[in-house]
């Protein structure tokens, strides 16, 4: 896939032929807070359209406000799930006519991913039938979005920075050339010993796969050895040391190992080192954080099983330590639970239905069929789970599993309501054992997503009985794949303030434990599942509202059985900017998750073709990269609303870290949230590159200009960024391309200077340009220098690696 514009070029494509309505859709206008969207209506069915429909789809982010006809109506069915349906007005349709009208909502469409999709109509027979949906591409003026900040960020770079024969990513900590060239060409063999044949094994073969290079038994040796004995106290410290005749590898541990072969291959990737041609070097080499993680929803669309074993293969070359797999939330349960089979059932299908029965509702890819090939379908199953912590473990990755609650937890209830009705009349116990929403409770609430029921009820025995079922059964599935655990994610975040007030199970414990308020019944519901696990000696882990917003757990033991908290809302605008370091001083462990840098579901940039979030900003490569461990508040270089903001200098007045809490910042983690992701290679184009910059801070946490103040860090930041940008270009790119990995090349900073057009990219490759208005194309025209440019629309596009970029706009205005 090259372009980011292919969801919304293909929604008409994908339609099957049986589509006998048509909708074409178009954006108007955007402005405080709200956008208006014009809608076509098409009758292609051969006879009239009575009132006798409704048309489903799903649509973020957006709040019905208004439709310019009396026809018709919008409703919310359920957070991002809409119906139109005709009202009392409607006038019959007839076959071959049209109707246009207009519709007002809240929100902010800002994006092309964020129009309408997933459109069916269900009629009086109760089918669900595919829309033909066509929406118009965004305004021209809607792609100029930063083009000419771009063109600055890019203009700082050093023009050609030179790469060593040791660069790579993450960068080592100390390398020394030597003389001589050490060829791999004509083959190699491995010499490991008795704890290195794991990682001996794995590096033939990916020596073969990524390199084309071949096992010889009189080929150069590469010998791998653990020799616990090494001059060092980090367990990931090893030495690699490559000569004419010999490679060899020596680690303080298995994973260091394993750490060293990742270098090497990284090593073949730099062109320096092409074709299997080694420079002579010594590097001895260990990371900062043992924790480098990343986090992948599974749950608000699917990953299969075959696309997560390849992130994982492709994440560990660059030596991710941490997969933080979220298969539960509202809009999925992705894991099979013997014992529960509900979940799956229910939980991991979405489609038409009007009672959840066998189903949830469609959301976010909006499709109808619960069967269909989507991404709103599909679970791991136990056997599925096991082989991917093996496949995991053999890389050196541990997986951290989520179990989401009580909050983030619609699938689940609604799954465990499916087996209320399955078991009420044949064995009511059965029925009410895992059951998790009091039918009684009238609470009225809001979840951040729209949700109105996706809190498990504490008050409800039954509640706690789910958790430790699926807390046991995930445990076994440890134990039988011989996987390590470093912790068991709870979630804890986003519980809607007003939960449980009109719950009679909720108030009933309330009154038993004495507890007031919600927090204070969700801190006793969490301190019984924390203490579970204790007693089976697992620790938890959580988002940060796992502990900010239930202080009756801030005591000893909770921090003793703490394995991580993820700490997201680090945002200076909201008041929050110095949660790491409360946080940190305050003895909890924490994995630095923030939004503004390590939110890798955040679009790359504001460009309206780029997929993604924007609520928390943007994040590309070079955000990621910024990411400043123990001087956070220099980690924003832009506000979430896009505006330059002081990072050179570390800000008065602030809670500074303390000198021995430094040790509690244990790691840092990227979150790839699933509502924009249709596909697993849009999880790879969201990961690479901007997942690199995650890697190189979990490595090599304290950049130089950490130490540096005002222009001084300034050049020395650009100065790095450049050859950050240059690994990645051209080690990279290059690799990803060979292996089928999809990632996203930026698109060119454009500038309008004295009548002539400038252009340029970080990463290299092609510019190609028009200047007519047309969207360029592999054949259009090569910059190679500024353009005499008089018209109003050019347009420009990267090319590189097989990848083209989404269209970059410059409009030039008379008078400006």
């Amino acid at each position: 896939m090259k372009k980011t514009t292919l969801p919304l070029a293909l929604l008409a494509l994908a339609m099957p032929l049986q589509a006998q309505v048509r909708m074409d859709y178009e954006k108007l206008s955007q402005e405080n807070g709200k956008f208006t969207s014009r809608f076509v209506l098409h009758n292609q069915t051969g006879e009239p359209l009575d009132a006798d429909w409704n048309i489903y789809f799903s649509q973020l982010p957006m709040y019905p406000q208004q439709v310019s006809t009396p026809q018709l109506a919008f409703h919310t069915v359920l957070a991002n799930y809409f119906r139109l349906s005709p009202t009392e007005a409607w006038k019959p349709l007839a076959s071959g006519d049209s109707l246009v009208f207009s519709a007002t909502f809240g929100g902010d469409l800002c994006r092309e991913s964020y129009v309408p999709e997933g459109m069916f109509i269900v009629g009086k027979d109760g089918k669900p039938v595919p829309v033909e949906f066509h929406a118009k591409p965004f305004a021209d003026q809607e792609l100029t979005r930063d083009v000419e900040k771009n063109y600055r960020n890019n203009a700082r770079l050093t023009a050609s920075p030179t790469l060593s024969p040791a660069d790579v990513l993450p960068s080592v900590k100390q390398s020394v050339t030597a003389d001589g060239l050490c060829d791999l060409g004509g083959g190699f063999c491995l010499v490991p010993d008795a704890q290195s044949s794991n990682e001996a094994r794995l590096l033939a073969a990916d020596l073969a796969n990524q390199h084309g290079l071949a096992y010889r038994a009189q080929g150069v040796p590469i010998r791998l050895t653990v020799d616990a004995s090494l001059p060092s106290t980090e367990e990931e410290y090893y030495e690699l040391s490559i000569r004419p005749d010999a490679v060899s590898i020596v680690g303080k541990s298995a994973h260091a190992v394993w750490n060293a072969t990742r270098t090497l291959l990284a090593l073949l990737r730099n062109p320096l080192n092409a074709n299997g041609k080694l420079h002579a070097m010594d590097i001895k080499d260990w990371p900062d954080f043992a924790y480098r993680g990343q986090m992948i929803d599974i749950s608000r669309n699917f990953t299969p099983y075959a696309d997560l074993l390849k992130v994982v293969d492709a994440l560990a070359d660059y030596k991710l330590s941490v997969l933080h797999l979220h298969f539960c939330d509202d809009e999925g349960w992705r894991l099979e639970i013997p014992g529960l089979p509900e979940l799956t059932e229910v939980g991991s299908r979405r489609g038409y239905t009007t009672d959840e029965r066998d189903r949830l509702y469609p959301g976010y890819d909006g499709h109808y069929d619960p069967n269909g090939p989507t991404t709103g379908n599909g679970y791991l199953t136990r056997q599925q789970f096991i082989d991917l912590l093996r496949y995991a473990k053999a890389r050196h990755v541990s997986v951290v599993p989520e179990v989401e609650c009580p909050g983030h937890a619609r699938a689940a209830i609604r799954s465990m309501e499916a087996r209320y009705e399955r078991y009420k009349q044949t064995d009511p116990a059965k029925a009410l054992e895992y059951r998790l929403a009091d039918p009684d409770d009238a609470s009225q609430y809001t979840s951040a997503q729209g949700y109105h029921d996706n809190v498990m009820d504490p008050g409800l025995p039954s509640s706690l009985t789910f958790m430790k079922k699926v807390i046991d059964e995930v445990l076994l599935m440890y134990q039988e794949a011989d996987a390590p655990l470093p912790f068991l994610h709870l979630g804890g975040d986003e519980v809607p303030d007003q939960v449980w007030t009109n719950s009679p199970a909720a108030l009933r414990l309330s009154e038993r434990e004495g507890l007031k308020g919600k927090e204070a019944v969700s801190s006793w519901f969490y301190e019984q599942i924390i203490r579970y696990m204790a007693q089976r000696g697992v620790k938890f882990g959580g988002w940060q509202e796992i502990v900010t917003r239930h202080r009756p757990l801030d005591t000893p033991f909770m921090k003793q059985w703490a394995g991580g908290l993820n700490l997201w809302a680090a945002v200076p605008e909201w008041g929050s900017g110095d949660c790491y370091h409360e946080m940190a001083n305050n003895g909890w462990p924490v994995v630095m998750s923030d939004v503004t840098n390590c939110y890798l579901d955040l679009a790359y940039s504001r460009h309206p073709e780029e997929r993604g979030l924007q609520w928390g900003g943007t994040v590309d490569e070079a955000v990621t990269f910024a990411l400043m461990p123990y001087d956070f508040y220099r980690s924003m270089h832009d506000s979430i609303n896009g505006r330059p903001r002081q990072w050179t200098t570390t800000p008065s007045g602030l809670l500074p870290l303390q000198q021995d809490a430094r040790k509690n910042i244990v790691g840092v983690q990227g979150q790839l949230w699933a509502e924009c992701l249709r596909g697993p290679q849009w999880v790879e184009y969201q990961l690479f590159p901007k997942i690199l910059g995650l890697l190189e801070r979990g490595w090599n946490a304290k950049p130089e200009w950490e130490t540096q103040q005002g222009e001084a860090a300034e050049a020395t930041y650009f100065r790095s960024l450049s050859t950050y940008y240059k690994k990645i270009a051209d080690c990279e790119m290059p690799a990803w391309a060979k292996r089928a990995i999809n990632f996203r090349i930026p698109n060119p900073g454009l500038r309008l200077v004295d009548g002539k057009v400038a252009a340029n990219s970080p990463v290299g490759g092609t510019i190609r340009y028009t200047t007519d208005g047309s969207t360029p194309t592999a054949s259009s025209p090569v910059y190679t220098s500024p353009v005499a440019f008089s018209g109003r629309v050019f347009k420009a596009r990267l090319y590189k690696d097989g990848k083209e970029s989404v269209t970059s706009v410059l409009i030039n205005e008379p008078g400006q």
